[in-house]
């Protein structure tokens, strides 16, 4: 049994005039049989399709539609039985966000049998038709007009959401108060947010002239810290020293990521970067403070004691052991009224509430 798309190809290479050689004249019914088979063909391909298509003579009726024109534009049965492309027009109209436009763009096609063009319909409903428009030729004879849609809803619905993310990350990157920037693997900078050029000094262009090793005070910490970055494809507050556009070094920590291309290869890395300078510095001097603290009260003649707020003891400087006779280890946990002597207790207690108050 032959397909269908072999009967269609029969069809197209038979001569109306007869038969070669031997061959036998196809009779009328075979010829209509055949004829029959083709348009079935092209009917299922029609119907097959994504598009809308509706096919207009140049007297203005509908020759041909598909299933899918039908249902995108949802118009009447009588429309669609009648075949009259004005009054399916008008009927469309009555969908669209601008009418007016619509029937006028539709009505200079058809004008000119010989345009050929695109645009994009705006449907009341929200839906977004994507249009196309060309002559429709037998031969070289133009005897109508094709005309094409195609459905652009969800594709336009997710670019509006691609666009409205993007807006909401730029904002996010613009505005944040921690300084974030986008390099690519050999160090060029692709992006960096005002928090960035501030830390740094620089302005935009500067920044995108610079790499980011330039960035390092010590150029070797930048190769450091690549090799750490992309052997665990992040790091989180990873130490280094930068310097700023004036000179000034900066101890900063880096949280980092890796981003890749579709093939997974790291294309570059991304982050954020704080300047923890002034917060190091503190720390030192409280614990230079407190190495000082500690070594005067281990040197005090006087006996010096820590309590919690409950009045356990949590110190007692080495004097106690000469002049109390308690090793520290010993009292280390206890309640300090444990070592005041009954009598004065009440007083202690007193003088303790006193304290805490």
């Amino acid at each position: 049994m032959s397909s269908d798309s072999d009967e269609w190809e029969h069809f197209g290479t038979m001569s109306s005039s007869g038969s070669s050689g031997s061959d036998p004249v196809p009779t009328t019914s075979e010829v209509e049989d055949q004829l029959r088979r083709a348009l079935a063909v092209l009917r299922s391909a029609l119907d097959a399709t994504v598009d809308g298509i509706l096919v207009v003579d140049l007297e203005g009726n509908m020759v041909s539609f598909n299933r899918q024109f039908a249902d995108m534009w949802g118009l009447s049965e009588e429309v669609l039985r009648e075949r009259d492309h004005e009054a399916a027009l008008r009927e469309a109209a009555e969908l669209v966000r601008d009418p007016d436009g619509f029937l006028q763009r539709t009505r200079d096609m058809i004008a000119d049998p010989e345009a050929r063009g695109a645009d994009i319909v705006e449907l009341a409903d929200g839906r977004v038709f994507e249009r196309f428009s060309q002559p429709h030729r037998m031969g070289d004879e133009i005897v109508g007009r094709v005309w094409s849609f195609r459905d652009l809803t969800e594709r336009v619905r997710a670019e509006v959401e691609l666009r409205s993310s993007e807006k909401r990350y730029r904002s996010l990157f613009e505005d944040s108060r921690q300084a974030i920037y986008l390099t690519t693997k050999d160090g060029s900078f692709i992006d960096a947010n005002p928090a960035m050029l501030a830390m740094f000094g620089f302005d935009r262009e500067e920044m995108a002239s610079l790499n980011a090793t330039d960035l390092y005070v010590d150029p070797r910490a930048r190769a450091a810290f690549r090799h750490a970055v992309e052997h665990r494809g992040s790091v989180v507050k990873y130490p280094v020293k930068l310097r700023a556009k004036d000179g000034t070094e900066m101890e900063c920590l880096l949280s980092s990521t890796v981003w890749v291309d579709g093939d997974g290869e790291i294309q570059g890395y991304q982050g954020i970067i704080e300047n923890v300078t002034e917060r190091n510095r503190a720390e030192r001097a409280l614990r230079e403070n407190e190495r000082k603290f500690r070594s005067l009260i281990e040197r005090a003649s006087d006996t010096i004691t820590l309590l919690d707020h409950d009045g356990l003891i949590r110190y007692v400087s080495p004097s106690w052991g000469r002049v109390l006779g308690y090793r520290p280890e010993d009292v280390a946990g206890k309640d300090f009224l444990e070592l005041v002597h009954a009598d004065d207790r009440p007083l202690a207690l007193h003088e303790f509430g006193y304290l805490r108050a």
